[in-house]
């Protein structure tokens, strides 16, 4: 006790005359139905149990418990009530009596069901109208508590049942001594009444006696909508376990509706039969999980029509289509008899006409309402005493007063505020969007009568009540708060604005309206722009719709019409047309009131931009709906025949001077406004161009004088070039496909073609030059379309240059401006070519380059010598401004075994080391001669094999080198990236992450992984990147530690590998690919699917692939992951009996049952001798799927005990298995068994790893991968109750839309992957040694077909041709050959190709024909 300073506060009661009083011994139950709040409830009802457990002498812990009584008294022990109650439960379940029992049991029904009961009657959310008793905050403190208590009981239970069984140990003595030694025991007399079966039974029995299905209505009922759908979805599959996990359940009852659907192989297909699917669809509306609840809608049997209806409104709010939810409300409403019902659906549609816009519409339907139900005041009484007019008053007046503040109807507004304070509602209490409703009607009204305390009243109001809805929200999601906070952000604009608009006195005014503070950033302003840019996109229209009302109050047209403007921009965005249209509208009769005012010529000439920005706005939403002609003639299609031909000068003067003749004005124009005429006609010259293009309304010489008209006025608008250089290119391959066309001699490839075309027709060679001038200017001016630019220049350029001048057996091709020397015409614009690459290179920022590091990487060995000295010196600019990061990718190239390109990758690192001493920068200097020690280190370590051929690990000595290994920069992807801020930027000495941790030492152990490769695992020891730079004057000798110090902020694992037959350059090539998908999905085109992709989270998990060598690489490790296979193996299912084979999935993740192998053998025998697919496919199912249940939806569970928790990693894994699936089925990714695909056990995001096999390679295998991608019962187990329709089918169908939209890039990025000189794609290292002609033909056939495949898949071609048909003659009554063919041929919709893909990769025909190392029953 002196030890810990505590003696002298101790010491005093062991003398002391006071003592306890058992102030419980008289309280008896029921405790939760007379509490008047959380803390009596808890309190006395741990009371109780503790004088129970002192009398018991069975009990394990009564002293401790007794020990405990008097803290648990007062409302500061209430942590610790919380704390033991458990325990409590626990000992009362346990070793208490039946009465006991009873009592906790009582407790704990009591407490969900007076909740749920209260969330059945009213309609309300938590919080709301809470009554007699508790408050609704101190209620959802009792259901939590509840919660609690039984996922403790719970998680004892199933942990101790899986303990003994994977530690075999059956007999009741063996347990009972484990938990004796785990527990502390306080009673030690007591050992002898302790029976860990009999318990264990007794806690099972126990938690299912309080019905899942009341959990998940108390659940919902306080707003834990993630916890209410887990149990929903465990109640379901209560139902089924008997029929699925008993050892005796292969022939179940639903046998043969199961074959109705093959798509359906999981639990999920009746997993929804027998519970609440409308308590389960409400759940999933609140969690925005629209696909799912769409799902659940089709699957029930037992659903009406009207309900059908709610589902569509729901779905359709969700998506925010607002005018569709407004159709249904008044279907609803139709065929609603119920006035209590309707008066909710009243609500919504009131909500709908809000967001629409019409709030005419909301004045008039509230008034009809209002007058409607006063009529029936006196006819009709609901159970509590009061008239159902007061409930369709509380819905209709706060959605008229927002009304009537957003449409400036002051005298209206205080009307409705005067009616909704009628002391004959008295008894209304209102919920928070109501409240917040009229409160902000309040401050409106304040800020007009100028009164800053009415304001400030009003404000203060809203503000409580919001606070009260986030503390009880915010425990489930931050996203279900969001709107909450957003709504504060709407108040503080209020109090700001009051300020302004309401000053104590004439001098305290800083601002002369209201405008002028918005757009100020000194003290006292308003700066409304920073707030718009902390929230999301949805969230803004809050906010400007307060400005908006703040505008009229301040009568200032011109904010007025600028934030109309911000809004008809935003919805056109969203897709809102009819919003964007009405905003627009009034943002122009904002403007146009100013124009009949006095102006001067600054003024005027903003005032006509706004107008014009107005007209190009409402050009844009005409666009959007197809009606292009209309955009333009809006727009303006002006002839620009009197712009052809002028110098910059005279052109910029002449349209000048014919924009300022609209304003009549003669007096001087300053230059800046003269230069923003001229840029505003040349931004809207660009779009009409560009509409004439997609519209295919002109063409030619035409659309390219307009481009350039276009470049002379506006010389820094990037798109003007970027543009320019694609219609410049389509208009080449146009040419090159025409000309081809020509030739009828036979024998002559594509590429062969394509060249002798290049030499022959001098306008080819012009287009070519041109495209890649403009390419080069738009990279100039920004990077906005680098990772669509760049690649295409550099194709263009390389495939050029590589056409020979000399050598070329051309056929005969009829161009008519070819001439007899266009030998020389050809090699003279192939030198042109390379001189403009050389000036590209000085104008062209580094960081642009290092984007395309692999695609110049690959081309050393061009055929054309001068095109390689630029490639070559590219790569020393790039080496020279980023050596920490360029160093990793350009390793390989000084460590090939080719002595040619080995030989160029010394030439650029000795050539980058030169630079970097002659401008005394002797720290990379340094790094870059130390990079060379340090790569052969790892190469070294990557092909060591231990002399034990099974050792699992061995020792290291620390590599050393003219630098310390902090001075690196980890290979990981964080270190390796472009910041995503930097495009568009032309800085580039922070385009990459320097902040990230330094590696200070390898740990000298190295653990051999198991699989066939026997890669090496490293340990690197981490510290942060300050520690380093403190570090630089140290000696060059490498002293640290190769063990963890004090200062290491953690580790970092890579995986160093060598290749035997694969090459790692695949893998890296397609980590660039899936970085650019990744950028794709961030910035889809589409504004809906933007939000859905971004709502989703639609992303691809990569991670850095350093090749080292040919042969050699260094992997980034994925921390927090495991195997798909060995999740399956961990999972097991709680409600299947304890010794149930099924209840586990260790058997079927495994190879060690042999039945199961030769089941599935069996079944591969049936269609190789017979060729009946079919028939292979049923018994596949009756002898491999029955047998083994899928389990992978409990991992989720058991892994991540908070139930939003789960909810978040399940739709992670469902999302980002989806986006994966549809990228692996368009570059054809195969190979992918259950070792390959992994799962982050923080997140639950899925993530691929080897890349070997790709662009159908899988077909190839002597067992063909015929699905294109992993679809297993597992995995459609894993999504949830709807297995693959739902989420995972709405995310894929985002994905696949994406990927198609941008078609054109990912052939772009995809084109030079493919003409790789370096990589053979089709086959492994074994095969690809030869350098004969034959080999590089077969490649470049190779990959022409890929990109056909890839191609006719961007379009919606399901091509994937199955080998086996052929091969083993189908003779069943499947598809025929024919059949097949034609499949290949159609394009399908997007909904239609995501169909078909999830049909076939959940095939039983298709499954069974896989490699039994696939394992498709995981």
């Amino acid at each position: 006790l002196e030890e810990a300073g505590v003696l002298v506060d101790i010491e005093p009661y062991w003398s002391t005359n006071f003592g306890e009083t058992d102030a419980y011994s008289s309280r008896k139950p029921p405790f939760f139905r007379p509490a008047t709040s959380y803390f009596n409830w808890v309190s006395r009802w741990s009371g109780f149990m503790i004088m129970q457990s002192k009398n018991n002498v069975k009990s394990r812990w009564q002293g401790l418990f007794y020990a405990c009584r008097t803290a648990m008294r007062s409302v500061a022990g209430i942590a610790i009530t919380e704390f033991l109650l458990p325990f409590l439960v626990l000992d009362a379940i346990c070793f208490g009596g039946s009465i006991d029992e009873r009592v906790v049991l009582q407790e704990l029904q009591d407490a969900l069901t007076f909740s749920a009961e209260r969330h059945d009657a009213l309609h309300l959310e938590s919080g709301e109208s809470p009554g007699q008793g508790m408050s609704g905050d101190e209620r959802q403190k009792a259901v939590n508590t509840a919660f609690s208590i039984i996922d403790t009981l719970q998680y004892w239970a199933e942990n101790e049942t899986e303990s003994r069984h994977s530690n075999a140990r059956s007999s009741s003595k063996q347990s009972n001594n484990t938990l004796n030694r785990s527990r502390s025991v306080s009673n030690d007399a007591s050992s002898e009444f302790w029976a860990s079966d009999e318990s264990i039974t007794k806690i099972e029995d126990f938690v299912k006696s309080v019905p899942l299905a009341l959990r998940a209505n108390a659940a919902a009922s306080v707003g834990m909508h993630a916890r209410s759908l887990r149990l929903l979805e465990m109640d379901a599959r209560s139902h089924l376990v008997g029929s699925l996990f008993d050892n005796t359940g292969d022939q179940g009852s639903r046998g043969k509706s199961e074959q109705d659907d093959q798509r359906q192989q999981s639990i999920a297909y009746h997993i929804l039969h027998g519970i609440d699917t409308g308590l389960m669809k409400q759940v999933l509306g609140r969690l925005g999980d629209c696909e799912t609840m769409k799902a659940v809608a089709q699957d029930s049997s037992r659903v009406g029509h009207t309900s059908n209806i709610i589902d569509s409104i729901k779905e359709k709010e969700a998506y925010g289509d607002w005018s569709g939810a407004m159709q249904d409300y008044e279907m609803a409403l139709q065929l609603s008899g119920d006035r209590q019902r309707a008066a909710i659906l009243e609500r919504g549609m009131l909500k709908c006409l809000l967001e629409l816009g019409q709030f005419e519409s909301v004045i008039n339907q509230a008034n009809g309402i209002v007058h409607r139900e006063h009529t029936d005041h006196n006819l009709h009484k609901n159970n509590s005493g009061f008239s159902l007019a007061f409930v369709s008053n509380e819905n209709a007046i706060p959605s008229a007063i927002e009304a009537a503040w957003r449409l400036g109807r002051w005298s209206t507004l205080e009307d409705l505020l005067e009616n909704n304070d009628n002391p004959n509602d008295g008894q209304c209490q209102l919920d928070v969007e109501s409240r917040y409703q009229v409160c902000v009607g309040q401050a409106m009204v304040g800020l007009r009568r100028k009164s800053r305390l009415m304001v400030a009243d009003a404000v203060t109001e809203a503000r409580q009540a919001l606070m009260t809805a986030i503390s009880s929200s915010v425990q489930e999601s931050y996203s279900r708060s969001y709107p909450h906070l957003l709504r504060l952000h709407c108040l503080r604009e209020i109090e700001d604005a009051s300020d302004c608009l309401c000053p104590h006195n004439q001098g305290s005014v800083l601002f002369s309206s209201i405008a002028d503070a918005a757009s100020s950033r000194e003290p006292g302003g308003l700066s409304w722009d920073d707030r718009l840019d902390r929230v999301s996109s949805s969230g803004s229209a809050a906010i400007i719709n307060v400005r908006l009302a703040l505008a009229k109050l301040g009568k200032d047209s011109n904010l007025e019409g600028s934030l109309y403007l911000t809004v008809g921009k935003r919805a056109r965005k969203s897709g809102l047309i009819h919003i964007a249209e009405k905003s627009l509208a009034q943002a122009e009769a904002a403007f146009l009131t100013l124009r009949n005012s006095t102006l001067g010529m600054e003024k005027l000439i903003k005032l006509d931009d706004s107008l014009t920005s107005i007209r190009v706005q409402m050009a844009k939403v005409k666009h959007m709906i197809g009606e292009s002609s209309s955009a333009l003639r809006i727009i303006g299609e002006d002839s620009i025949h009197d712009l052809v031909g002028k110098d910059t000068e005279n052109l910029r003067s002449y349209v000048s001077g014919v924009e300022l003749k609209k304003y009549q004005m003669d007096g001087n124009v300053a230059q800046t406004d003269v230069a923003d005429i001229v840029s505003r006609f040349a931004r809207i010259l660009f779009q009409s161009t560009q509409w004439m293009v997609e519209g295919g309304l002109k063409g030619g010489s035409e659309v390219m004088n307009r481009f350039r008209v276009v470049q002379k006025l506006s010389p820094q608008l990037e798109k003007g070039y970027f543009y320019f250089a694609k219609y410049a290119d389509s208009l080449l391959e146009n040419r090159i496909t025409a000309l081809a066309s020509h030739t009828s001699q036979l024998g002559i490839d594509d590429d062969t073609r394509r060249a002798s075309v290049f030499l022959q027709d001098a306008s080819c060679q012009s287009y070519l030059l041109l495209s890649m001038k403009q390419y080069g200017d738009a990279l100039n001016l920004n990077q906005k379309h680098v990772y669509q630019a760049l690649p295409r220049l550099l194709t263009l350029w390389f495939d050029f240059t590589s056409i020979p001048t000399d050598e070329l057996n051309s056929p005969d091709i009829n161009t008519g401006n070819g001439g007899p020397n266009c030998h020389n015409l050809l090699y003279n614009n192939q030198g042109h070519a390379n001189e403009l690459m050389i000036k590209l290179i000085r104008s062209i920022p580094s960081h642009s380059f290092y984007t395309s590091l692999a695609q110049l990487i690959s081309r050393v060995g061009h055929r054309d010598r001068d095109t390689v000295q630029v490639v070559v010196a590219i790569l020393k600019r790039v080496l020279v401004k980023f050596p920490s990061q360029a160093m990793w990718p350009l390793a390989w190239l000084r460590n090939s075994s080719n002595k040619e390109r080995s030989s160029t990758g010394e030439e650029i690192f000795l050539g980058a080391i030169k630079s970097l001493q002659k401008s005394k920068n002797q720290e990379m200097h340094n790094l870059l001669v130390a990079s060379k020690s340090l790569c052969k280190y790892l190469i070294d370590l990557a092909k060591y094999n231990p002399k034990d051929a099974n050792a699992r690990s061995f020792s290291v000595r620390p590599w050393k080198g003219e630098v310390e290994l902090s001075a690196f920069i980890p290979p990981v992807q964080a270190a390796l990236s472009i910041l995503p801020a930097m495009l568009g930027k032309r800085k580039t000495y922070d385009a990459t992450q320097t902040l990230v941790p330094r590696m200070r030492s390898f740990s000298p152990a190295v653990t051999v992984m198991a699989s066939k490769a026997r890669p090496k695992k490293v340990k690197v020891y981490v510290i942060p990147a300050r520690q380093f730079r403190s570090r630089l004057p140290s000696s060059s000798t490498n002293n640290s530690s190769s063990r963890a110090q004090s200062g290491d902020i953690g580790e970092i694992h890579f995986l160093l590998k060598q290749e035997a037959k694969g090459d790692l350059r695949k893998d890296a090539r397609v980590q660039d690919l899936n970085n650019v998908i990744n950028r794709l999905m961030v910035t889809a085109s589409s504004p809906s699917r933007r939000t859905a992709t971004q709502q989703r989270r639609l992303q691809l998990r990569t991670f850095a692939v350093t090749c080292l060598s040919e042969d050699c690489g260094i992997l980034e490790w994925v921390p927090d992951t495991q195997s798909l296979r060995s999740l399956v193996g961990a999972s097991y299912n709680p409600q299947a009996a304890p010794f149930s084979t099924r209840r586990r999935g260790k058997r079927m993740s495994g190879f060690g049952d042999v039945h199961l192998r030769k089941n599935y053998e069996r079944c591969q025998e049936v269609f190789k001798k017979t060729g009946d697919f079919v028939r292979a496919g049923s018994m596949f199912k009756e002898s491999c799927l029955k047998p083994n249940p899928p389990l992978l939806y409990w991992w989720f569970v058991q892994k991540f005990m908070d139930p939003h928790a789960w909810y978040e990693a399940r739709t992670r894994f469902t999302s980002s298995a989806a986006a994966w699936s549809a990228v692996g089925h368009v570059i054809g990714l195969g190979d992918r068994h259950s070792e390959n695909i992994l799962v982050d056990t923080k997140s639950g995001d899925c993530v691929h790893v080897d890349f070997d096999c790709i662009f159908d390679k899988g077909l190839t295998l002597p067992a063909p991968e015929v699905v294109p991608f992993r679809l297993t019962p597992n995995m459609l187990d894993a999504f949830g109750p709807t297995g693959a329709d739902g989420i995972y089918s709405g995310s894929m169908k985002n994905a696949m839309s994406v990927l198609r939209e941008n078609r054109e890039t990912l052939l772009n990025v995809l084109e030079p992957f493919l003409k790789d000189p370096v990589i053979d794609w089709k086959r492994s290292r074994s095969h690809s040694q030869t350098n004969s002609k034959s080999a590089n033909a077969q490649q470049v056939t190779s990959a022409k077909r890929s990109m056909e495949l890839i191609d006719g898949r961007l379009k919606g071609i399901y091509n994937i041709r199955n080998p086996n048909i052929k091969k083993f003659r189908r003779k069943d009554e499947g598809a025929t050959i024919q059949d097949d063919e034609m499949t290949h041929l159609m394009p399908l919709s997007v909904d239609g190709q995501v169909h078909k893909m999830i049909s076939e990769a959940t095939s039983h025909e298709n499954l069974v024909q896989l490699y039994i190392g696939w394992m498709p029953w995981v």
